[in-house]
C-alpha cells in the first residue's frame, strides 16, 4: 500500500510500488509498503499506523523551514512596501503612511489572538519611489536593502517622506519593483511586498497615457516581465493597493500576467486591495470654482493677501501634478464678475484687478452655479468660497442644491478677519461637505494651501485598508504555515 500526505505524490508512490522502485530516503511525504500485516480492512481500521509517522515527519519539516536556530516558537516574516511619493499622491500619502503603520502594528496581535504561544519576528523595509529626473527617485530604508525590526526608526523614516515631483502621469514603478526583487535582502520564508501607487508604470505595455515621456518603454530597458520574475522565483506574496483603479488597471493586469501561476507547487496570485468605497467617484481631476470677495473692505492689504493665497492654491495643485484640473474664478461684491470658466490650471494667471462694492453671497453663488453646470463628466467640482464680510441672502439652500445636483461636489469656506460671518460660512461648508477656515491676513495663504494639499473631496473615499491587509497577511501565515 501507499500512504501519502499529499495527493500530488500518490502517482510516484504507486509507480514505485508496482515497478518495485525505491523511494528516496529524504521523501517524508509518503510511505510505500510492498506487503502489509492483515487485510485491507484491518489496515484501514488503524489510520494512526498509516499517518502518524508521516505527520511527525511533516511537523519536523515545517519547523525546520519556519524556524531559525533552536527557537521552535518563532516565525520570521519580511514585509516590504513600495510607496509612490510623487506629487499626485499628495491627497492620499498621509492616509497611506498611517495605514502602513497600521499594518506594521496589527499583524502580530491578530495572529497571537489565535496562537498566543507563537512569537513573530517581524521585519520591514520601505522603498519610496518617484520618477526619472526627480531627486530621491528611489530611496530604500534601511539603506543597505536589509529588513529592520526597529519600528521606531521605520516610523521616523516613513513620516519624513513627502509627496513631490513627477512630471507626467506614469512613475518609476518598474524601478521600485526591480529594486524589491533584485536588491532587497529577503531572508524569511514568509515574504510580502505591498505596493501603494496612484499611477501606472512607463511604456505602452503598462499605460494608455499619451503624455507618457517614455511611451516606448522604461529608459533603463526594464520590462514588467523582467522585474516580476524574481518576485515569483523568491515566492514573495504580492499585494497591489489601488488608489486610482482606472489609471493603474493596465499595469496591474500586466503584473498579474507575469506573476500569477497555477503550476503545481508554484500556485500564486497577486492580491488587489481597493482603497475606495464602492460608491466613491474615482477621479484625479477637479473643477475648482473660486468665489472671492472684492467688497470695499477687501481693498489694499487684504486683497494682496487674498491674491497671495489664490496663487498658493494654484501653484500647489500644479506642483502636485494636478495638470488635468480646470479653474473657474468669480469675484463678487454687490454683483459677480466671471474672469474665466474651465480654464486649464496651467494657464491661470494669479493676479486679479480689484473692484470695490458691497457683499452679496447670493450673487456670488449665482455665478458659481453658471460655472458648475459646465463641469465636464468625470471631474470633481469643488467650490472655494472666501469673504471678509456679512453676506446677504440665504446661501445654505443653494449649497445644498449644488451638493445634490453635482456628484462629488464639495464646498470649502474661508473667512478673513473678525468682521466676517463665520457662522454662515461654517453652515455653507457643512452643507457642502467641506471645511471652514477662520483666518487673518498672515494665515489665509496657509488655509488655501491646506485645501489644495488635501483636496478634501477625496477624504471620505479613503478606507481603512491597513487592517484589511494586516488580516490578509495574518490569514496567510496561519493557513499556510501553522
Amino acid at each position: 500500500y501507499v500512504s501519502a500526505l499529499l495527493p500530488a505524490v500518490v502517482p510516484q508512490g504507486l509507480r514505485a510500488l508496482y515497478l518495485e522502485e525505491s523511494i528516496p530516503d529524504e521523501d517524508e511525504h509518503m510511505i510505500v509498503r510492498s506487503s502489509a500485516e492483515g487485510t485491507v480492512t484491518e489496515v484501514l481500521a488503524n489510520p494512526s499506523a498509516l499517518f502518524d509517522e508521516l505527520q511527525a515527519d511533516l511537523s519536523r519539516e515545517r519547523e525546520a523551514t519556519l524556524v531559525r536556530g533552536d527557537r521552535p516558537d518563532v516565525i520570521s516574516v519580511d514585509i516590504a512596501f513600495c510607496l509612490d511619493c510623487t506629487g499626485s499622491m499628495s491627497a492620499w500619502i498621509t492616509a497611506a503612511k498611517g495605514q502602513i503603520l497600521t499594518i506594521t502594528e496589527d499583524i502580530a496581535p491578530t495572529i497571537q489572538k489565535k496562537h498566543p504561544d507563537l512569537k513573530l519576528e517581524m521585519k520591514f523595509c520601505l522603498i519610496g519611489f518617484r520618477d526619472y529626473g526627480d531627486p530621491d527617485q528611489l530611496v530604500c530604508f534601511p539603506a543597505d536593502y536589509s529588513f529592520s525590526d526597529d519600528k521606531d526608526a521605520f516610523k521616523t523614516h516613513l513620516q519624513s517622506l513627502v509627496a513631490r515631483g513627477g512630471v507626467d502621469g506614469p512613475e518609476d514603478l518598474l524601478g521600485a519593483l526591480n529594486m524589491a526583487g533584485t536588491q532587497l535582502q529577503w531572508e524569511s520564508r514568509i515574504k510580502f511586498l505591498v505596493i501603494i501607487t496612484d499611477a501606472p508604470a512607463h511604456g505602452l505595455e503598462c499605460n494608455d497615457d499619451p503624455n507618457d515621456r517614455y511611451i516606448d518603454g522604461d529608459p533603463n530597458d526594464l520590462t514588467m516581465k523582467h522585474v516580476m520574475e524574481p518576485l515569483g522565483q523568491k515566492n514573495i506574496d504580492l499585494m497591489f493597493c489601488q488608489v486610482k483603479k482606472t489609471k493603474t488597471q493596465k499595469t496591474e493586469e500586466l503584473m498579474a500576467k507575469y506573476y500569477n501561476s497555477d503550476k503545481a507547487g508554484e500556485q500564486r496570485a497577486m492580491q488587489k486591495v481597493q482603497l475606495f468605497h464602492a460608491d466613491a467617484i474615482e477621479t484625479g481631476r477637479f473643477h475648482f470654482v473660486f468665489c472671492l470677495d472684492e467688497s470695499g473692505s477687501m481693498g489694499g492689504a487684504p486683497w494682496q493677501a487674498l491674491m497671495k493665497a489664490y496663487a498658493t492654491f494654484i501653484n500647489k495643485r500644479r506642483n502636485d501634478q494636478g495638470m488635468g484640473d480646470v479653474v473657474s474664478t468669480i469675484t463678487f461684491s454687490d454683483e459677480y464678475r466671471t474672469h474665466h470658466t474651465l480654464l486649464p490650471i496651467d494657464q491661470v494667471a494669479t493676479g486679479i484687478n480689484f473692484v470695490s462694492g458691497g457683499t452679496n453671497f447670493d450673487a456670488a453663488l449665482t455665478g458659481a452655479g453658471q460655472a458648475l453646470v459646465r463641469t465636464p463628466p468625470g471631474v470633481s467640482p469643488m467650490l472655494i468660497f472666501m469673504s471678509d464680510g456679512q453676506g446677504g441672502g440665504n446661501p445654505v439652500p443653494t449649497i445644498q442644491g449644488f451638493r445634490q445636483q453635482y456628484p462629488g461636489f464639495v464646498c470649502h469656506c474661508v473667512g478673513l478677519g473678525s468682521g466676517c460671518c463665520m457662522g454662515t460660512l461654517r453652515s455653507m461648508s457643512d452643507a457642502g461637505g467641506g471645511s471652514s477656515h477662520a483666518t487673518e491676513m498672515d494665515t489665509i495663504a496657509g488655509a488655501f494651501g491646506q485645501i489644495a494639499a488635501g483636496c478634501a473631496a477625496m477624504d471620505g473615499m479613503v478606507t481603512e485598508f491597513g487592517e484589511k491587509i494586516a488580516g490578509m497577511v495574518a490569514h496567510r501565515i496561519c493557513v499556510d504555515h501553522m
